[in-house]
């Protein structure tokens, strides 16, 4: 994901709309940044930090940039779904081929599985723990690797057939998005089971 650093001005408005949590940041030992969201076209990605906190302090949240005075103009992302399909019904949802998967990976890493992280493997080069598996796992891997195949339904709903991590292991499985913005995974067919580690995403 492609973060812009905002200016002290941007950061003050931002920790202004951060409601009761405003408290946590300022502007003299804050940052905050921003990223674009393909499948939104009025909400972006905010994430405020403070870094003199003990521990340190990181928040995220969707802001409607074109509606300031509306009352749901921002959405702190809790790890929950709700507010990720909160600004969904507040926006245009722009489900796509081109959005899917950002949109999939977006979900679960802002409202995670608690088993472990999910989400979609477009290439074998993104895994950044693959030379850690042995060779055995290596060849397994690359055997059984396919690309994600995008399906688009008459409802509006779109279906990814992918390679994924899934709570901690590799796997093939359907992934189903509603035109609301709802997710599900099924036909999980283990690849390799307990990876040495997460490929953690861009955060």
């Amino acid at each position: 994901m492609d973060w812009q650093r905002l200016d002290r001005k941007a950061t003050e408005a931002l920790i202004q709309k951060a409601g009761s949590a405003s408290v946590l940041f300022s502007a003299q030992t804050s940052e905050a940044r921003r990223a674009t969201l393909p499948f939104l076209d009025n909400y972006a990605l905010y994430r405020l930090t403070n870094y003199a906190a003990l521990p340190m302090i990181s928040l995220d949240y969707l802001v409607n940039e074109n509606t300031p005075q509306n009352g749901s103009a921002v959405f702190y992302l809790d790890g929950s779904t709700t507010p990720i399909l909160h600004a969904l019904r507040n926006d245009t949802f722009n489900l796509s081929e081109e959005t899917v998967i950002p949109y999939v990976n977006f979900f679960y890493k802002n409202a995670p599985d608690p088993e472990g992280d999910i989400y979609v493997i477009e290439d074998l080069e993104s895994l950044v723990f693959f030379d850690l598996l042995d060779m055995e796992q290596q060849g397994q891997l690359r055997n059984n690797f396919t690309a994600p195949q995008i399906i688009k339904h008459s409802d509006g709903s779109i279906e990814v057939k992918a390679c994924l991590v899934y709570q901690g292991s590799l796997v093939k499985g359907d992934v189903f998005v509603s035109k609301d913005g709802t997710v599900r995974i099924n036909n999980i067919y283990m690849m390799i089971r307990s990876t040495p580690a997460y490929h953690k995403m861009d955060h």
